[in-house]
């Protein structure tokens, strides 16, 4: 991706199709593990100061944290995956994945009908969303949300990085979580 000016002083941006790959927002207990992994599934880098990460209350409909992805570095290149969780986490990312610390509890549980997380580009386009445990009107890809996270596991993008722009089929449930690594995907997933 190349932002940059066009000879004319008009401002050109390209967005790059990142994906919210994987997600834990339940454990059980505390929640002392919750990450969001998002994924370049091409083969043209994104330029991170371009790209925001939010989390929504969806009892409230408000935005409960928001993350400026440039903080985590300068760009993401294809295929690399950047990782935005609590620091327990972060310190059993592999070495070399981007990342950026979170509050515990940065990520909303899905109670009152659902939350979400989106991923929004700054000129305002949503790059890309999930919800889960329910579905939730500009947040949600497709007519549901992802089913809910029991507790161990979470729920992960399979095949890996693939978008068919519905939440329902995009996700599965995995007991076995991949924080900046591809996804271990169930035998029967999609």
């Amino acid at each position: 991706a190349y932002a940059g000016p066009d000879g004319g002083g008009v401002c050109i941006t390209t967005v790059v199709g990142l994906v919210i790959n994987e997600f834990d927002y339940d454990q059980v207990s505390v929640d002392s593990a919750e990450f969001v992994e998002i994924y370049n599934p091409t083969a043209s880098a994104a330029l991170l100061g371009d790209y925001t990460l939010s989390t929504l209350n969806g009892a409230t409909g408000e935005v409960h944290a928001e993350f400026q992805l440039g903080l985590a570095g300068a760009e993401l290149a294809g295929g690399a995956y950047l990782v935005v969780g609590v620091q327990a986490l972060i310190d059993i990312v592999p070495p070399g994945v981007l990342t950026l610390p979170a509050e515990v509890d940065f990520v909303q549980n899905a109670g009152n009908g659902g939350d979400a997380i989106g991923l929004f580009h700054n000129d305002g386009v949503t790059v890309d969303s999930v919800s889960y445990g329910g579905a939730i009107a500009d947040w949600t890809e497709g007519a549901l949300g992802t089913q809910e996270d029991p507790g161990p596991g979470g729920l992960s993008r399979c095949p890996n990085g693939v978008d068919s722009d519905s939440n329902e089929t995009d996700f599965s449930w995995v007991e076995s979580l991949s924080p900046g690594l591809p996804n271990v995907c169930p035998v029967d997933s999609p």
